[in-house]
């Protein structure tokens, strides 16, 4: 058999090596070529720059000349006369109209941009211009006329835009009657000037826009790309390409001056804008890419060109000393696979030939072990961790893969506690991972070696906070067995280290695939510390729950609001502990039930607070949140009390409030009472629901306020009015019992006879007996 080797291998090592060395020269040239090309991009950028800053202040110069002319006209004072009149009294100023024409004559029109102006005056329809009054439709017809709008459409659009003084973009101006073409930008000034809301007319000066192309041509690359003219809305004022390609742009303007790259028609190009101080005009030039570039492509083309020669020329020059270089270590490694072959040698390359033949068999198989030494630790905890929440194939495991994992089981009974390390206030546990892998270190060790004094087990960190402990044997003995082992565990963490645990125990079973049954009632057992407390051992038989409802039926909850609105913190006291015990201590529901039972109780809180209409604020502060720090206990008797507390404060703040609360209420109840006491529907729910309360908080309420019954109170109201009646009247007792609420003469005499100790005829007869020995 042939060893098989990587014969190039050196070779090809040699070839690289020079070819990284001839890259060298040529990464520098290319590296000072791109910095020549942007060199030179700069440069050109700048150049671009200037042209069009320079065309900007010439532009800005003329256009200031056009702003003067048209503050000139606006503050004459003949034009604010004008405007001032009344469109009927026109006929009477025509003297001022032809004194204005004549004194605006006189503007001098040196700025060739001026073609001409004219004013617009829309209330009185006329038009003035230095040479001509007409009415605005003649002039508009005959003078000046813009194409493709007739008069209404151009003046709706002047009317439209009145706010500010504005130039409207490039536009075919039709001259006289003849309709000579003429492009020009119209700038548009309201009169009088500064005014915003509805101006009386507007001056409109026409600049020729053949002078602003005149001056734009004048820049370098004007022939060979577009230059635009916007102004400060982005409107394109005049251009010398087409519209579309500046409108293509994403140009933000955010600086006075840019340059920047982007793709049009799918073309480079380079774009450069200067924006104007004065007018804020922006003026663009855009202009391929190629065309900037131009110079630098053919020193590119060039630069191209040498550099495939010197590297053609180049790798020839590494190939023949690579392989000048490679002859003598070729023969050197044909000489020693001569020897490797003898001893039996392997398949590697020239490089590391001598090495692989002598070391790599031993180092190999010394790596392989050391490898599977160090990870058996590891490989054993994901055992028992899969174990335990019954993701393995017992029916797999067989006992050489125990061997390898260092596991010996003593029988086929299992049992498995869960360990959980509590928070305290000794400060030794900080929350730092490694204080808590430190401490895990210790319990797993303290824990390992009490158990395996008797017993055979093993524990495996399942958490931050919690471990578990898997405990093996032929025969084991009950759960409980296992207290006084816990019970010293729990002594020695606790005066020792300040660490406080509770354990959940399950209970034994039998076979390896029973261990996660066992491990799910450990957790059910933990986790029913939140009613037994914590620092506990709980076995999971301690557990069983005989009610799957909790009791807090719709009348004690009543009971409880209509408390707390009296702010009878003592009764509540008393309902609240009542509900806790009739479900924690003698039905036992189960821990979900419990946190249905205290969020409902939490509802009756939020009740509480919507009916009377309280802020929460003012009972809690900003920061404090009651169903968070509900959320907080670890305990049911945490919870209890924090509830407690919770309807403490609400009872204070009610009590502040009660008793303006209490009276305005008293107050109404009475009120109600004498203005229906003559019905006899009125009742203790009808007078509840006036008053939107329940019956049995107005009862209680009114008890407290008054000192008597509501039903006694009304009672007396209309036994007082029967006195009344059975004074001054004749009525039979029947029509009296009708008038005052009752249904019948018996419910009058009833009541009568109780709170008067006679009846309401003997009252009369002893009324008309008195009267007469008056007389007598």
């Amino acid at each position: 058999m042939k060893w098989q080797y990587n014969q190039k291998s050196v070779f090809m090592t040699l070839l690289l090596s020079f070819v990284i060395i001839l890259l060298f020269p040529i990464m520098f040239e290319s590296f000072l070529y791109k910095k020549m090309e942007t060199a030179i991009k700069d440069k050109t950028d700048r150049s671009n720059l200037a042209l069009l800053k320079q065309a900007s202040d010439v532009l800005d110069h003329e256009m200031q000349q056009v702003t003067s002319l048209s503050a000139h006209i606006s503050f004459h004072p003949k034009l604010s006369y004008i405007l001032r009149q009344p469109s009927n009294q026109e006929e009477q100023g025509i003297s001022e109209y032809y004194s204005f024409m004549k004194d605006i004559q006189q503007y001098s029109l040196s700025n060739t941009f001026i073609y001409d102006y004219s004013i617009y005056l829309p209330e009185k329809n006329i038009t003035l211009s230095p040479t001509i009054k007409t009415d605005s439709e003649t002039f508009y017809k005959y003078i000046y006329r813009y194409q493709g709008m007739d008069f209404k459409e151009w003046r709706n659009a002047l009317l439209e835009d009145n706010a500010s003084p504005h130039y409207v973009p490039t536009h075919t101006v039709l001259e006289g009657v003849s309709g000579a073409r003429k492009q020009m930008i119209s700038y548009i000034q309201p009169l009088p000037y500064g005014e915003t809301k509805k101006p009386k007319g507007y001056l409109t000066i026409l600049i020729n826009e053949q002078k602003v192309q005149n001056i734009l041509q004048t820049l370098e690359w004007a022939n060979q790309g577009s230059i635009f003219v916007l102004d400060e809305q982005n409107n394109v004022l005049t251009s010398s390409g087409e519209k579309q390609d500046v409108e293509k742009l994403n140009l933000s303007f955010n600086e006075r001056v840019g340059v920047q790259q982007q793709k049009i028609n799918q073309e480079d190009m380079m774009i450069s804008y200067v924006v104007s101080n004065q007018t804020k005009w922006k003026y663009v030039s855009i202009i391929p890419k190629s065309v900037v570039m131009q110079e630098v492509n053919t020193i590119k083309t060039l630069a191209i060109s040498l550099l495939v020669i010197c590297l053609a020329g180049g790798l020839i020059a590494c190939f023949i000393l690579a392989r000048h270089h490679y002859i003598p270590v070729r023969d050197l490694v044909e000489s020693i696979l001569k020897n490797v072959n003898r001893i039996g040698g392997l398949k590697t390359n020239e490089y590391h030939i001598i090495q692989e033949s002598l070391h790599h068999s031993w180092d190999t198989e010394r790596k392989l072990r050391d490898s599977l030494t160090s990870q058996t630790p590891k490989v054993r905890e994901n055992f028992f961790i899969r174990l335990l929440n019954g993701f393995v194939d017992t029916s797999s495991v067989n006992q050489e893969s125990l061997d390898f994992m260092e596991v010996r089981f003593l029988g086929d009974e299992f049992l498995v506690m869960v360990v959980e390390i509590e928070e305290n206030d000794t400060g030794y546990l900080e929350k730092s991972e490694k204080d808590w892998a430190i401490t895990r270190f210790m319990i797993s060790n303290i824990c390992h070696e009490l158990i395996n004094q008797n017993h055979h087990g093993y524990v495996v960190e399942l958490g931050q906070k919690r471990l578990g402990v898997l405990i093996n044997d032929n025969k084991l003995e009950q759960a409980q067995s296992f207290t006084p082992i816990i019970q010293r565990l729990k002594d020695l963490l606790k005066e020792r280290f300040g660490i406080f645990i509770s354990v959940g125990i399950g209970t034994n079973f039998k076979g390896l695939n029973q261990v996660v049954n066992s491990y799910r009632e450990a957790v059910q057992a933990l986790n029913y510390r939140m009613i037994k407390g914590n620092n506990r051992i709980i076995f999971f038989n301690e557990t069983n729950e005989n009610a799957h409802d909790y009791y807090y039926p719709t009348e004690i909850e009543l009971q409880l609001m209509n408390c707390i609105k009296i702010a009878d913190y003592e009764q509540v006291e008393t309902i609240l502990d009542n509900v806790f015990r009739e479900n924690f201590l003698l039905r036992r529901i189960s821990m979900s039930m419990g946190k249905c039972l205290f969020f409902n109780m939490m509802s009756t809180h939020v009740k509480i607070l919507n009916d009377m209409k309280i802020n929460h604020q003012n009972v809690f502060s900003e920061e404090q949140d009651p169903v968070q720090e509900l959320l907080a206990c670890e305990t049911v008797e945490e919870i209890h009390q924090k509830i407690k507390l919770i309807y403490k404060k609400l009872c204070e703040e009610l009590k502040e409030k009660r008793s303006d609360h209490s009276e305005n209420l008293l107050q109404r109840i009475i009120d109600y009472i004498y203005q229906h006491y003559a019905d006899p529907m009125m009742s203790l729910t009808t007078i509840a629901e006036e008053m939107k309360i329940t019956p049995q908080y107005l009862s209680s309420f009114f008890k407290k306020q008054q000192g008597e019954n509501l039903t006694e109170f009304i009672a007396k109201i209309r036994i007082n009015a029967a006195k009344k009646y059975l004074e001054e009247t004749t009525l039979t007792i029947s029509q009296i019992a009708k008038r005052i609420g009752y249904t019948n003469d018996i419910g009058l005499i009833r009541m009568f006879k109780k709170r008067e100790g006679i009846t309401p005829g003997k009252y009369r007869a002893n009324l008309k007996k008195a009267q007469n020995e008056n007389e007598v």
